[in-house]
Order: C-alpha cells, then sequence, then structure tokens
C-alpha cells in the first residue's frame, strides 16, 4: 500500500503543493461558491474554457485555488469590465 506522500506526487516525483509558500491562504470549492456566489457548474465551465484559474491538487481527492490566484482572476475581471465600460458612449442627462 501506498503511503499518502506518495500518492500525492506528479510522474516527476514532485508533490502537487510544492514551490507553494506554507501557509499559503487557499479556496476550498464551497469558499467559492460563499464568497463570490459561483456554482459548482459555473466553476467547472469556466475552468474548461480557460477563464478561471485551475486548482491545485493537494491530495488524492482535495482540491483548492490560491488565493493569489483567484485574485489575479477578479483582477482580470475588473479589467475587462473596465475596458468594456469604456468601450460604451455614455448619455448625461
Amino acid at each position: 500500500m501506498k503511503n499518502a506522500s506518495t500518492q500525492a506526487k506528479h510522474s516527476n516525483g514532485k508533490a502537487p503543493w510544492d514551490g507553494l509558500p506554507i501557509g499559503l491562504p487557499m479556496y476550498r470549492e464551497r469558499d467559492l461558491r460563499a464568497t463570490f456566489g459561483l456554482s459548482t457548474s459555473s466553476i467547472y465551465e469556466m475552468m474548461a474554457v480557460g477563464t478561471f484559474p485551475r486548482p491545485v491538487k493537494l491530495g488524492p481527492r482535495i482540491v483548492a485555488w490560491p488565493k493569489s490566484h483567484i485574485d489575479a482572476w477578479l483582477a482580470d475581471r475588473a479589467e475587462q469590465s473596465q475596458r468594456a465600460d469604456n468601450g460604451r458612449r455614455r448619455v448625461v442627462v
């Protein structure tokens, strides 16, 4: 039987979280749903088309998204929204 540290390693011999800072804030799926109002299907649909960051596999059945990846995604969404707003003419009454 393999131990947990062996099971969680990639073929290159490194664990998926190698290189991530210890204590890095992470979002679990339930956190994303509660904090941002995203449904599970929306999260995975956006990941499938490349518009949402992929999670980090922490164990055989555990994934989480680094807060820094979600922050970058939010900043990108805000920038896209800003560009879209700048492209519209505003009517002042």
